[in-house]
C-alpha cells in the first residue's frame, strides 16, 4: 500500500509539471525540483517528496533489502504526501 502511494504522489506531481508545461522531468525527483524551481510547492515540502523517492525506489526494486527500520521511517513520512495533496488542492482553487 505504501508503494502505491509514493507511486500516486508522483503520478500527481508528473501531472501538474506537464500540466503547467514546465519541463520535461528525466527522474522522478526531478519531478519534485521542478515545481520548487516554479515555486509550486515550497523547499521543504520538496526536499521531503524527494527524500521519499528513495523510499518508493527502494520499496519498488530493492524489497529483498527492506528492514523494519525503513518500513516505519517511510510511515513516518507519508505525512509530507498530506502536505503535498493540501498544497496541489489549493493551487486547484
Amino acid at each position: 500500500m505504501t508503494s502505491s502511494i509514493l507511486n500516486r504522489t508522483i503520478d500527481l506531481g508528473e501531472e501538474v509539471v506537464m500540466g503547467n508545461n514546465l519541463g520535461m522531468p528525466s527522474t522522478y525527483k526531478e519531478i519534485f525540483r521542478l515545481l520548487v524551481k516554479n515555486k509550486l510547492i515550497d523547499t521543504n515540502l520538496g526536499e521531503g517528496l524527494s527524500n521519499l523517492v528513495f523510499y518508493r525506489n527502494l520499496l519498488s526494486h530493492e524489497y529483498y533489502e527492506l528492514t523494519k527500520g525503513d518500513v516505519f521511517d517511510v510511515s513516518k513520512k507519508l505525512d509530507i504526501v498530506k502536505g503535498f495533496a493540501e498544497r496541489i488542492k489549493e493551487l486547484l482553487r
